[in-house]
């Protein structure tokens, strides 16, 4: 991994059903939350994640420990797609992630291409 390189973890928080879920500017979707490990400074939030914004989330870079995004969709919901997109402005870029999902935050288990 380069120093571009922003390494993002996703970790879904399932706590009924909902049928669309945007995380995209512009667009209307249900009440969620999303919290990060870290954040890289003030123009690289949780709050920047969502996808054709004017910045974007970015870690701190800290290897000693997961960095991650974390949604919390207030209720059951099925993830069909997970789209991720470099900075606007910066050269940073998702190069790696991986998706784990629980019902709480205490159990996590790895999504695995379908087989869940």
């Amino acid at each position: 991994m380069n120093e571009n390189d922003c390494k993002v973890c996703f970790w879904f928080v399932f706590s009924a059903c909902f049928s669309s879920l945007g995380n995209e500017k512009g667009v209307t979707s249900p009440p969620f939350s999303v919290t990060a490990s870290s954040h890289l400074d003030g123009s690289h939030t949780p709050v920047h994640s969502s996808l054709y914004g004017s910045s974007s989330w970015c870690s701190n870079r800290d290897a000693s420990s997961p960095q991650y995004l974390q949604f919390d969709f207030r209720k059951v919901v099925t993830v069909s797609g997970i789209a991720t997109q470099g900075d606007n402005r910066d050269n940073k870029w998702v190069t790696e992630y991986a998706v784990r999902y629980g019902y709480d935050e205490q159990s996590w288990l790895d999504y695995a291409g379908g087989q869940v």
